[in-house]
């Protein structure tokens, strides 16, 4: 289960086995984020901000169980350099 899976209900966990992803490390994603080819040229400033920003938020997130994985970091990582100097 990640951010991207709907609840389960009761009824279906009790007869269902599920593995939960808790442990996200965003520091190791942006490295393996950086050395990706297709990601060549991000601004490797803009990528610590950004995961800075994630780690604080996740940090936050995470005493009350709605962290969030490595396809939401993805996703943010994209819109940001998708939007470059336009964004606030």
């Amino acid at each position: 289960m990640d951010e991207t899976t709907h609840a389960f209900s009761d009824k279906v966990l009790d007869r269902a086995f599920t593995i939960e992803f808790w442990d996200v490390d965003l520091d190791q994603y942006a490295e393996r984020f950086a050395a990706e080819d297709r990601n060549d040229g991000y601004p490797p400033d803009l990528l610590q901000a950004v995961i800075g920003v994630l780690n604080e938020a996740a940090g936050k997130l995470r005493a009350i169980h709605q962290h969030f994985g490595y396809r939401t970091a993805g996703e943010v990582l994209g819109f940001m350099r998708a939007c470059g100097t336009t964004c606030p």
